[in-house]
């Protein structure tokens, strides 16, 4: 299906859909805009004239926000139709690939003007740049039981699991011991990343997982542009104190 030059903002008021088209214009003045005010009449206008992005509130009628841009994922005539989507929610795992790629930009609901407007800017580059926007990340599949990395291994890249889970050993002593499980939404490779050190442990699949691979110059951007992501590492890390602390008091006891 062919794509439009328009934009479709969707939000709940006619002040925010105001406000929104207001800064939509600020860096376009002759775009077309489209608005809806549900989430239905949102996906009716997508599926009847594909435009050219969607600037999207999470908070809508009948369907929300989330649900809206989770089915442009999922169709793929849509595939990179980009989104801007205005939530208090952390990010669901289906959105990983796409805030990776650029193709979708997160901020809260009560983002600053200047926040929208950077986000909308970036958008413009993706579209720009449509067929190399994928090109600093790749996906990563890993069957039952295979090796991601090795203990002592460089770093070059920082994973996100997008899917599956994972399990991580270390080689100490003579013995072999287990840190952890790994699962849907953390990080994998974030301390070799953090520290520039070698990798500290052996990190496999318990099951058929699905991971993003985030080079280290790209792992810097999106911590410096997304904050999404911060609070995702942030998140990670945290797990990794908490089961530290579980290990240390199993042993002690």
């Amino acid at each position: 299906m062919a794509r439009s030059s328009s934009v479709l903002i969707i939000a709940r008021t006619p002040e925010k859909l105001k406000r929104y088209e207001a800064l939509v214009r600020s860096g376009n003045s002759t775009c077309q805009i489209v608005t809806a005010m549900s989430g239905a009449d949102g996906r009716a206008k997508i599926e009847n004239d594909v435009p050219s992005f969607v600037l999207i509130e999470d908070n809508l009628k009948k369907l929300t926000g989330s649900q809206i841009v989770e089915w442009i994922f999922a169709k793929s005539h849509l595939k990179d139709l980009p989104c801007v989507l205005l939530t208090n929610e952390q990010p669901d795992e289906v959105f990983l690939a796409a805030l990776a790629s650029g193709r979708l930009h997160l901020l809260p609901l009560d983002a600053k003007n200047e926040e929208i407007g950077e986000a909308l800017r970036a958008t413009v580059f993706f579209l720009e740049n449509i067929n190399g926007a994928e090109r600093d990340f790749k996906m990563k599949m890993l069957a039952k039981g295979e090796m991601l990395f090795k203990q002592g291994e460089t770093s070059q890249s920082v994973y996100l699991l997008k899917s599956g889970r994972l399990k991580a050993v270390m080689e100490r002593s003579g013995s072999v011991v287990h840190l952890g499980n790994i699962e849907e939404g953390e990080f994998v490779g974030e301390m070799a990343y953090i520290s520039g050190a070698p990798r500290t442990a052996h990190v496999s699949a318990e099951e058929d997982s699905e991971l993003i691979e985030i080079p280290v110059g790209t792992m810097d951007y999106l911590l410096r542009t997304k904050p999404s992501w911060s609070k995702a590492l942030l998140k990670t890390l945290s797990k990794r104190i908490e089961d530290s602390n579980k290990r240390k008091v199993a042993s002690s006891g």
